[in-house]
Parts: structure tokens; C-alpha cells; sequence
């Protein structure tokens, strides 16, 4: 019997979130704790340009650099990522202003998936993280680069705050880690028990689940 699953993990090479629910050595506890913490935003990477395919295509990437970016969903808060080179091209629709944004939906117990799609302004939610406002005329046979606002990347955080927050992340990781030790300590522990017909009494930390915390 196993408690602790290995959920699927995000891509590696591809667009994606750092921390996907149920993911090794992570979990949603790391994401809430750095909600409305870290401000959300494009930190860098994450440009948008008209494609070389021309009409109403535009590309986003990094220019030599990875893409980063901070989405707030729901309480949580999800880096997300794009290495260098990867291209993610979306086509646009004349006539109007569009946001192009980073899409993200981070469920408890649901597979965690980012996209990257152009929505109204009055369509922005939470779960939304914008990279550009492109306004393309109604007259307009293509998109150019006079078109596309980029939205500013987030300030850096300062050196005293990043190290604050890497010593909290790296104790939370710690702690997580210490908490899958001892849970397949009990799930070895408790097979024993049932495979030997034992009492579950002789386990008193399952008597008291608030001592497993």
C-alpha cells in the first residue's frame, strides 16, 4: 500500500510550471506560501513579436534567455518557465486590442497545465498572467512591431529578500521530505501490521494523526 503517488511530471524542455500539484518534492504548500508574496508578473523572457509567417501570428520566447514568470491561481503561487529557443506562436484577431497572456489552472488533485493564449481585457482573470497588449487596426493586413506593447518585467528582488526566501523554500523542501520518510515508515509499518494480522493499535501515531504533522 502506497500513500505517497509520483504525479506526472511537468516537461522539462517545454513550456511549463515549476511546481506541478503532487510533484516530486513539492507540493501545494510551497505554492500558497509565496502567494501575493512574490509579485506576479513576466521577471524575464516571455517577449512577443510578429511571426515570420506574417498576417495575424505573433511568437513568444526568450531573446538568448530562458522565459520566467510568476502566475497567481486561486491563492497559489506558480512559477513558470520556458527554456531558450522555444517558440509558442498564436493568432490574433484584427480590429481590436488583445491581451496575449500566460494561462495557468492549478487544482488540488487535477493535472496542472499552462498555455498561452490572446484574451480580452475584460476576459483577464485570476490564473492570468499578461506578456503584451496587442492592438492591431481593422484595416490592418498583418501584425508589426509598432502594434505590440510588451509589459514590463517585475523588478528583481533584492539580494536580503532573495536569501530570505530561498532559506524558507529549501525549509520547506526539508520538511517534505522529512514528512515522505516518515509516512513510508508507517505505510511499512502498517503492512507489517495487516500482513501479520496485528493490532492497529500497536501503532499509536494513527490513533493521533495530528503528531504525523
Amino acid at each position: 500500500m502506497s500513500l505517497v503517488q509520483n504525479w506526472p511530471q511537468q516537461p522539462e524542455n517545454d513550456l511549463r510550471v515549476d511546481t506541478a500539484w503532487r510533484e516530486n518534492l513539492s507540493g501545494a504548500t510551497i505554492n500558497r506560501k509565496f502567494n501575493r508574496v512574490i509579485p506576479a508578473g513576466v521577471y524575464q523572457g516571455f517577449h512577443v513579436w510578429p511571426s515570420d509567417k506574417g498576417g495575424f501570428q505573433v511568437e513568444v520566447g526568450g531573446i538568448n534567455e530562458d522565459s520566467v514568470a510568476v502566475i497567481d491561481c486561486g491563492g497559489f503561487s506558480l512559477n513558470s518557465r520556458m527554456p531558450e529557443g522555444v517558440r509558442k506562436s498564436i493568432t490574433l484577431t484584427p480590429g481590436k486590442a488583445q491581451f496575449v497572456v500566460l494561462e495557468v489552472d492549478y487544482r488540488l488533485k487535477e493535472v496542472t497545465m499552462v498555455t498561452i493564449k490572446a484574451v480580452d481585457e475584460v476576459k483577464l482573470r485570476d490564473g492570468h498572467c499578461p506578456l503584451a497588449v496587442v492592438d492591431i487596426p481593422s484595416d490592418a493586413t498583418a501584425v508589426t512591431p509598432e502594434m505590440i506593447n510588451n509589459i514590463d518585467p517585475v523588478p528583481l528582488i533584492s539580494t536580503p529578500v532573495f536569501a530570505s526566501l530561498e532559506t524558507t523554500v529549501i525549509e520547506l523542501i526539508t520538511r517534505e521530505v522529512e514528512m515522505i520518510k516518515r509516512v513510508d515508515e508507517l505505510e511499512r509499518r502498517l503492512d507489517d501490521l495487516t500482513s501479520n494480522k496485528g493490532a492497529i493499535a500497536a501503532l499509536p501515531e494513527l490513533a493521533q494523526p495530528e503528531k504525523l504533522i
